[in-house]
C-alpha cells in the first residue's frame, strides 16, 4: 500500500513525528528536507499578523517535534551503544574460551 506524500506543514509535521516514533532515520530525513523547504517557502509568504502568529504557532510544534526527535535519536544511539559494548564482552569470552581450549 503506498502512502500519498503529505503537502501541507501540518501533515508534513505529522509525517515528521511518525516517523520519529517508528525510528524511520531514512523517512525521516526525507520529511526533513520537504519540511524545510515548504517552511520555507510559507515563512516568505507571511505578510500578514495573523499568519505570522499562525506560522509562530506552527514553529512551536516544530520545536517540540524536533526536541523529540533529538531525544529519540539519542536513545538510540545509547542503545545501539550498550549493544556494541554487549558484543565486545562476549567477543571477548569467546576468544578466551578459545585460547582456554588451545591449552588443553
Amino acid at each position: 500500500m503506498t502512502q500519498s506524500q503529505p503537502s501541507t506543514l501540518d501533515e508534513l509535521l505529522d509525517a515528521f513525528k511518525q516517523s520519529v516514533l517508528d525510528k524511520d532515520w531514512e523517512a525521516l530525513g526525507q520529511v526533513d528536507q520537504q519540511l524545510r523547504t515548504l517552511l520555507s517557502e510559507q515563512l516568505a509568504r507571511c505578510d500578514t499578523e495573523e499568519q505570522k502568529r499562525d506560522m509562530a504557532a506552527l514553529l512551536r510544534r516544530l520545536q517540540k517535534v524536533y526536541a523529540l526527535a533529538e531525544r529519540n535519536a539519542r536513545e538510540n544511539y545509547q542503545e545501539i551503544a550498550t549493544e556494541l559494548s554487549k558484543l565486545k564482552q562476549d567477543r571477548r569470552a569467546v576468544r578466551a574460551y578459545e585460547q582456554g581450549q588451545d591449552l588443553t
